[in-house]
Parts: structure tokens; sequence; C-alpha cells
């Protein structure tokens, strides 16, 4: 008897040693998405927008249509960055999530017909906060532009320049007001794109990171751009204009 146990409980052993299956569970994560999608389609009101649940729902559903347009529109997006790389080449600013901070906020402002760019960043650790401006002139395709202003005759290019940077120290009255304003525009909640779009006029992005994913939704990164808004994230704007102390380049403030 205790030759039939040992066998069998050496054999138990063996099996219990092997590594779990890490083989997809393929059939399970479709019904799982497949019931979300119901889920979704039984509500009267459902934000559909965002191209993340978009990309999602066309791979279920094998939308080779939806995929073939992606493709095309990844494309161009890459044709257009190539074209267009003049407007920031010489702006070599890190990323918000690389600069070892709490929390960190960039205001980019580009106008048509204008021939400067302007980055304002501010961000916090602890109870240290900080503003770093810089401002950069380009001219399309790499040509030399020479045009007058009111203070003169005025020489852009060849291509991107940096026109002016600095940093400085901000205080908690600062923060306290750049705080107020991030909640009068709502921004962490605000939509990333909106349709109101035009050929001329500005271009409006701020950019938000926090260290800590935020409580209730998460989020760590946010990106909001505008075409020449003017609400509460116009404000906001110019609000990181005035902390740093410069004016617009472009005169649309």
């Amino acid at each position: 008897m205790h030759r039939v146990i040992i066998p069998l409980f050496s054999l138990f052993l063996v099996c219990c040693k092997q590594p779990p299956s890490t083989k997809p569970l393929l059939g399970y994560k479709d019904s799982v998405v497949n019931e979300y999608l119901a889920q979704i389609d039984s509500l009267e009101f459902y934000d559909t927008t965002n191209y993340d649940f978009k990309v999602m729902k066309a791979y279920f559903k094998n939308d080779t249509s939806f995929f073939r347009q992606m493709q095309k529109d990844i494309e161009f997006e890459k044709k257009n960055g190539n074209e267009n790389s003049y407007f920031d080449s010489c702006a070599l600013l890190k990323k918000l999530s690389d600069l070892n901070v709490d929390e960190a906020y960039r205001f980019q402002h580009i106008e048509s017909f204008c021939f400067y760019g302007q980055f304002v960043t501010i961000s916090r650790i602890g109870n240290s906060i900080s503003l770093h401006y810089l401002e950069i002139s380009f001219s399309p395709d790499g040509k030399t532009i020479i045009y007058q202003d009111k203070k003169g005759g005025k020489r852009i290019g060849p291509g991107c320049r940096i026109e002016k940077e600095f940093s400085r120290n901000l205080d908690k009255k600062d923060w306290q007001m750049f705080e107020e304003y991030l909640e009068d525009a709502d921004y962490w909640g605000l939509k990333p794109h909106n349709p109101r779009l035009g050929f001329d006029g500005s271009s409006w992005t701020v950019e938000g990171y926090y260290k800590q994913p935020r409580y209730g939704t998460e989020q760590q990164i946010h990106k909001v751009y505008r075409w020449s808004p003017i609400n509460s994230f116009a404000e906001l704007g110019r609000l990181f204009m005035k902390l740093s102390g410069e004016k617009s380049m472009c005169g649309s403030f």
C-alpha cells in the first residue's frame, strides 16, 4: 500500500510545482469586452468620441475600414510633423514627467502669420514653485524673413532659433491663484480637443502632470488644445503669461 501512495504523492508535488499556464484566455477577454460594449449600447447617453474607445471597438468588431483610415491618419501625421518640425526644432524642452517634480503644467502659444512661439512651464516640488519661460522664432521652409514692426526691422531665421529663455521662482500666492484658475477652467475635466477650428487664429495648448495619480480619476497626464479660446481656458493661458512677466509676441492676448 505504501508503495502506491509514495509515487502518487510525488506526482502530486511535481504537478504543483509546474508554473501556471500563461496562455491568454482570449475567449474570456472577448466575452468581457462584448459585455462592456453591450452595456454602453444600452445607455441613452454615452460619450463615444474618445479615440481610444473607437480603436477598442473597431478592434473588437474587426472594422478594417476604420483601421485603413487610421493608417492614413498615421501616415499624414508623420508627413505633417516632418514638414513642420521647424516650429519646435530648437525648443528642446523635457517632458513634464521627466522634470522630477510633484506637479507641472506647460502652456504653448503659436499664432497664424506670427513667427514666434512661447512656452511657459510652471512646476512644484513640495512648497517650491518655479517658472520657466522659452521664446523661439522660426521661419517656414528654413528661409530667412525680414520684416518691419513698431520696434524697427526684424530678422527671422533661417530655421528655428531661441530668442529668450529664463527661470524664476514663484511664491505661494502665485500658486494658489494658479490653482484657482485651473479649477475655474475645470482643466482636468476638459476634453483634449473640441470641434471649434479655423484657418487663422491661434493655437493654445496646456499640458499637465501629476506625480501621484489624482484622487478619483487616477489621471497623471493631461493635454488640452483649443483654437482661439474665449473662455476660462483662455484666462488660464493668460495667467501663464502674466506670471512669466512677458507679453504675447503675436498680440492675441
